[in-house]
């Protein structure tokens, strides 16, 4: 998405953006929207409920000031992980991708953002990494699938750090 932002989206007309937004309103959700998909923070103290948890303890170690103890994130800066479509997905390639080799810069108008994600690729193994992104699809509510070593190793052998591109991966 980070070419797609970089050098195609933000050049669009409003007629564009228009057209575009009406498409996705057609799509039926992702989600059955009848209950809540998230709950931030609130009575769950995610902390002293996952002590001992691998996933829990590199979440808080190594993404916790960016994201939140509460997954909320920054803003428009640094992305909410509660209830995110990208870690509620059932293919859980794209957040094992971001996890593992971080992201490109967006550059909008001449301008590179200042947030980048940390490529994780050099720093957590396949069983970290999997409990990781295992943990940021439990928690706040979120509730999808565990993910395994095996999952990360395949992902890792088909990308490259601080790279978009990931050969299409189908995963159960």
């Amino acid at each position: 998405m980070i070419d797609v932002i970089n050098n195609s989206t933000q050049y669009l007309s409003d007629a564009d953006l228009t057209a575009i937004a009406k498409y996705l309103k057609s799509l039926p959700p992702a989600v059955d929207g009848n209950e809540p998909v998230y709950a931030y923070g609130g009575s769950e103290d995610l902390r002293g409920t996952r002590v001992g948890d691998i996933g829990a303890t590199v979440f808080f170690d190594r993404c916790e000031a960016c994201h939140g103890h509460d997954g909320r994130g920054q803003a428009s800066i640094l992305p909410m992980l509660a209830g995110n479509p990208t870690v509620l997905d059932k293919n859980p390639v794209s957040l094992i991708n971001i996890v593992l080799n971080g992201s490109s810069r967006i550059v909008v108008e001449g301008t590179p953002d200042i947030y980048r994600m940390t490529p994780f690729r050099e720093v957590l193994t396949d069983s970290e990494l999997a409990a990781v992104v295992t943990f940021i699809r439990s928690a706040w509510g979120n509730s999808t699938g565990a993910i395994t070593p095996a999952q990360v190793a395949v992902v890792r052998a088909s990308t490259a750090r601080s790279s978009d591109r990931v050969t299409i991966l189908r995963m159960r």
